[in-house]
């Protein structure tokens, strides 16, 4: 990927980067312009030799200068005045090329088309599966019971991973585990409500039915931010000037059909999706 390039403003110094760079069709010869019918071609008007200088600018690329307004021109297209090797009774002696000239610089868009590439080369379907850790498997063929059974196995296992096998309470392996405050509070609650359950017979509400599916929702989101937002910072730290909601909305847009992939199985797809895709507009910008 190439450097971030800036563009110096010759009025008054201001390094920048375009918001954008667009043609404008103009003819400019010998340092001086004309303009001339854009119906007539430059073969039309240039018909005799001597008449015209040897070069011609017909298209410019056009940019201003965000500081002070001052307009920035570089060549597009150019028509160069050669002579003939052949004879041509219209005009014996002349003949005329185009020669053509990309963008001198990058704009804003350019560059976020470079963001794009680099998000969808870093973000693909493997990376959001293997970030779940099979977490979208554990609400198939569960009841809340066995869901609520599931997510406090699944933190066991994930506990034992990051901190190694011990016999301390699961509330204290929550908090080492140093999940944000909401996740947290939400986890201990889970396993509270899982031990009331097991061993003092509690018949769950409604309020803590809504509970474990919040929760669950709440673990993936986290994996997701932590995965996601390492890579939208290395992104935003190369390209500062753009900004990072704006990087932060297209991982998003690219990471919504994963989630749709691997939750297709799910019963209450549509709900679950609902909240963690109210969550990504949230933090990272989403259109709803």
């Amino acid at each position: 990927m190439e450097d971030v390039k800036k563009i110096r403003c010759p009025f008054c110094n201001k390094e920048f980067i375009p918001p954008t760079i667009y043609p404008l069709q103009n003819f400019h010869y010998d340092g001086r312009s004309a303009t001339y019918p854009l119906k007539d071609t430059p073969s039309k008007l240039m018909t005799e030799e001597g008449f015209f200088p040897s070069k011609i600018i017909i298209v410019n690329w056009i940019t201003f200068c965000p500081e002070c307004g001052f307009e920035l021109k570089f060549i597009k297209e150019i028509v160069n005045k050669i002579k003939k090797t052949h004879i041509n009774l219209e005009n014996p002696n002349i003949s005329y090329e185009k020669e053509e000239f990309k963008k001198p610089f990058k704009d804003y868009s350019d560059y976020f088309r470079d963001v794009e590439f680099i998000l969808k080369e870093d973000i693909s379907y493997d990376l959001i599966k293997d970030t779940l850790k099979s977490l979208e498997k554990i609400y198939l063929n569960s009841d809340d019971f066995k869901f609520l059974i599931k997510i406090i196995a699944y933190l066991e296992d994930y506990y034992n991973e990051i901190k190694g096998i011990n016999n301390k309470y699961m509330p204290e392996k929550i908090k080492e585990l140093n999940f944000p405050e909401e996740l947290e509070d939400s986890l201990i609650n889970c396993n509270a409500l899982r031990n009331n359950i097991v061993h003092k017979n509690h018949e769950m509400t409604i309020e803590e039915k809504e509970l474990i599916h919040n929760t669950y929702c709440q673990i993936i989101l986290y994996f997701i931010k932590s995965t996601i937002i390492p890579i939208v910072d290395k992104i935003h730290n190369q390209f500062k000037f753009i900004n990072k909601k704006n990087i932060l909305e297209e991982a998003g847009l690219i990471i919504s059909p994963f989630l749709n992939k691997l939750f297709r199985d799910d019963k209450d797809h549509y709900n679950r999706l609902d909240k963690i895709f109210l969550s990504l507009t949230e933090d990272f910008g989403l259109k709803t």
